[in-house]
């Protein structure tokens, strides 16, 4: 009830409410769901001044339940471990997250196996985001994070085993970052 916005729905404390980086948040009130996908984009990616980046979380459906943007000039990367954290606040227990940053999706299996967090995820321009990843982590525990390669066709995608509801959630959520990223350009 005291809290603030971000911080009820997303469960995970912040500083002042909203994730540290972020300059938007669109959440819905969708029911949890078995099986989301996450991502990211970024708009002038290599100049920080310009740089827009969004992010999304999204059902193999195609229903959007998250979409963000970051303050101007954070990193893809940062957008990448927006989604999942909020990614998250959606996924039924036992529910699997699909992400296609392999950099997020190792440090989500580094914080797994260990207690306390990792020296090298305590500093840094994404150290609030891993602590926040290993707080949403904990409190769901048996929600799975699984890689999957960026931008496939969906022929090629199949070619590489990866499942057919993965790419479809991983191009609803691609769609979704990309207009968030277009939204918050200059």
């Amino acid at each position: 009830a005291g809290l603030p916005s971000a911080t009820r729905h997303l469960g995970v404390p912040t500083m002042g409410g909203i994730p540290p980086q972020a300059a938007t948040v669109s959440l819905s009130s969708a029911a949890p769901r078995p099986l989301l996908c996450t991502d990211a984009a970024g708009l002038h990616p290599r100049t920080a001044d310009l740089r827009a980046v969004g992010w999304a979380v999204a059902a193999p459906d195609g229903a959007v339940l998250a979409t963000g943007t970051l303050r101007r000039g954070a990193s893809v990367v940062a957008g990448e471990l927006e989604a999942v954290i909020v990614g998250y606040r959606y996924a039924a227990e036992s529910g699997t997250l699909v992400t296609d940053c392999l950099s997020v999706a190792r440090a989500w299996a580094t914080l797994r196996r260990h207690v306390a967090t990792p020296r090298r995820y305590q500093k840094g321009p994404l150290a609030a985001g891993w602590a926040r990843l290993a707080a949403a982590a904990a409190a769901k525990p048996t929600v799975q994070l699984e890689w999957m390669p960026s931008h496939l066709e969906a022929g090629d995608a199949a070619k590489q085993g990866i499942p057919a509801p993965w790419h479809a959630g991983n191009q609803a959520a691609d769609a979704a970052a990309k207009q968030a990223a277009a939204a918050a350009a200059p």
